[in-house]
């Protein structure tokens, strides 16, 4: 272990002057903080109205609040699940019988840190590496102009060095097999390193590792848990919410043609080249704000845009995050499908907001109607005869949801499908082109929209297997934007599932899997379509930049079927799938706002178990090639 010392005192007479030379300092340092605030409050007045000041303020407060009560279930959820004392020394006892590899932490110091807050912040980053239960690593101080305590440092102890270059020539140096960036200050919790080694232990293929983080305040409180999902490009397009530490297979980096210069490049370079990627979904470093620094945003992902060949444009959202968008092909029908009978009100507002509110032009409407007799419905039909855009399918059987839109997508020429529940609002004219811009790249299933109840709160965000019984929509019922560990609803997210209320897939792509799976009469077959996607390797995608409101169920009663009940978790059987890859294992099953479990919850794939022993088939589930076949 080594130490590092501090600064020596001074006089009380030097201490006493350098006391009123700092109050002096610090007025003037308030008076220019607050020409600053004052000078971006009426900006934003300027550019975005009132509405927007007050929310940025109610945001700010909102995060401070956070950051000085840190949330009980989350102290309760470490106290309870992080490894303990003897699953630490476990760890020990593993590290010194296996040969894993070697990991180079690199730390960039930047010049002109006051002295004390170095000595403060190597002593906190180098404590966590002494702390480490796997002892094969090496830590790199990456300065220009290394000072005296960090040569002291690096004498001292053989597995720290120093290198006296600059941060974009740090790349050749380490010696370990894979890398890992952690600012000054930052700390690894013990079981970090050995927790990355065990998941190379079980695949030694993977190039890059990430895992979720929180923050350690100076007060020593740890707060704002950032939990991540399972590898999910499109979430890299708006934030870098993973972070900073992220462990890179050296390899992978000497091979990058374009170096990257940040974890955010590193990270978008991943999702273009890496052969695997992998989540561990336990909490691996603790930001340190007060050294945290900057990346320039916009101009990372328009160097991503260029390398990936779109002529996209970047826009920064008023949550802070960003915003891709590029031209879409609008020559490509949409052909929308919706499963009605009768309730003129909400076939009529639905139609109206296909037909003359919607941006995109390109678009055909089949009605699959299952035996209307309302007057006014009908004669609504009638008046539309004469509009190319609109055609009747009439289905003249017992409904059943996923025949009605086999129906509707057999009677269609659109390039892509797009399956719509008539109690349907719109609300926003470009919702459909920006579901068609996702649509439409290649590496994407199905695209579903943000849908709010009409008292403006949120009915879907996306769904989670095992979320409230066997799937539920995720932030259900809650304004738009409320927080959680696991993001909000204001952020593009890959997801398992999209629902059948609103979801967009290539005409193709749905046909390649076959289409909705007729056995199940009312629901679940939209969730099984998602996961038959992704199962092919597409994968499924919410974006709220698409924004419709939903009378959910206003045509049909709420509630699941006992047989797609039985049904779907079958299918879930048969499929091999016992848990949600964008969900946590640390939230709970229950909250659709996502929360820390305790210890008398259980999480999303215990529940999905409880299902599954609950309707238990003798179906095993099948080979690869079985699973391919059925696909």
């Amino acid at each position: 272990m080594w130490m590092i010392p501090t600064v020596a005192g001074t006089s009380s007479r030097r201490a006493s002057s350098l006391k009123r030379l700092g109050q002096r300092m610090n007025v003037r340092g308030l008076a220019r903080r607050f020409a600053y605030a004052f000078g971006k409050a009426s900006h934003y007045l300027r550019e975005e109205g009132i509405q927007a000041v007050v929310g940025r303020f109610a945001r700010r407060l909102q995060r401070q609040y956070r950051q000085a009560r840190p949330s009980a279930n989350y102290r309760a959820w470490r106290n309870a699940f992080e490894p303990n004392a003897v699953e630490l020394q476990r760890q020990t006892l593993w590290s010194q019988q296996v040969n894993g590899p070697l990991f180079s932490v690199w730390t960039t110091v930047a010049d002109g840190l006051p002295l004390k807050n170095l000595q403060q912040y190597l002593k906190l980053t180098a404590d966590s590496l002494a702390r480490q239960t796997y002892s094969n690593w090496e830590w790199i101080i990456v300065s220009d102009r290394p000072s005296a305590e960090i040569l002291d440092l690096a004498n001292d102890e053989s597995q720290i060095r120093v290198i006296a270059t600059n941060e974009a020539d740090w790349i050749g140096h380490p010696k370990g097999a894979f890398v890992a960036k952690l600012n000054l200050g930052d700390r690894l919790p013990p079981w970090a390193l050995f927790a990355v080694a065990d998941q190379l232990d079980e695949d030694s293929e993977i190039d890059v590792l990430y895992g979720d983080h929180d923050v350690w305040t100076p007060t020593g409180q740890r707060c704002f848990p950032t939990l991540l999902p399972d590898w999910s490009p499109e979430n890299l397009l708006e934030a870098n919410d993973i972070g900073n530490t992220v462990f890179v297979r050296s390899e992978f980096l000497r091979t990058c043609d374009d170096k990257p210069t940040s974890s955010w490049e590193t990270l978008l370079l991943a999702a273009e080249r890496a052969s695997r990627v992998c989540h561990i979904p336990q909490i691996l470093y603790h930001r340190c704000p007060e050294t945290e620094s900057r990346e320039n945003a916009e101009d990372c992902m328009a160097k991503t845009l260029v390398r990936r060949g779109i002529n996209g444009q970047v826009e920064r959202q008023p949550n802070r995050r960003l915003r891709v968008t590029w031209p879409v092909d609008s020559l490509k029908t949409v052909s929308v499908v919706i499963p009605t009978r009768d309730r003129f009100s909400l076939i009529s507002t639905c139609l109206d907001g296909l037909l003359n509110q919607t941006a995109y032009p390109s678009l055909e409407i089949i009605l699959v109607d299952n035996g209307s007799t309302d007057e006014d419905v009908l004669a609504l039909y009638e008046s539309l005869n004469g509009d190319d855009r609109v055609r009747l399918v009439n289905f003249d059987q017992p409904f059943n949801y996923s025949v009605a839109c086999n129906i509707g997508a057999k009677a269609a020429t659109g390039e892509y499908l797009l399956f719509l529940n008539n109690d349907i609002e719109v609300v926003d004219p470009d919702w459909l082109t920006e579901l068609v811009r996702w649509g439409e790249r290649p590496e994407i299933g199905v695209v579903g929209a943000r849908l709010l109840f009409p008292t403006g709160k949120i009915q879907h965000a996306g769904l989670a297997l095992g979320l409230t019984s066997v799937a539920g929509h995720l932030f259900s019922n809650v304004p738009p934007g409320t927080p959680s560990p696991l993001g909000d609803s204001e952020s593009l997210r890959n997801v398992s599932a999209v629902t059948g209320a609103c979801q967009l897939i290539r005409t193709q792509l749905f046909w390649d899997v076959g289409g909705m799976d007729e056995e199940f009469r009312m629901t679940y077959s939209d969730v099984t379509l998602c996961l038959k996607i992704w199962q092919q390797g597409y994968r499924n995608l919410y974006t709220p930049h698409a924004t419709l409101v939903h009378h959910e169920s206003a045509t049909r009663p709420l509630g699941d079927s006992l047989e797609d009940l039985e049904l779907f978790v079958d299918f879930l059987v048969k499929r091999g799938i016992d848990r949600d890859p964008y969900f946590h294992p640390a939230l709970e099953c229950l909250a659709t706002t996502p929360r820390f479990r305790r210890t008398d919850e259980q999480n999303t794939i215990e529940q999905l178990a409880c299902w599954i022993d609950r309707f238990q088939t003798t179906t095993q589930p099948q080979t690869q090639t079985e699973l391919e076949q059925a696909a």
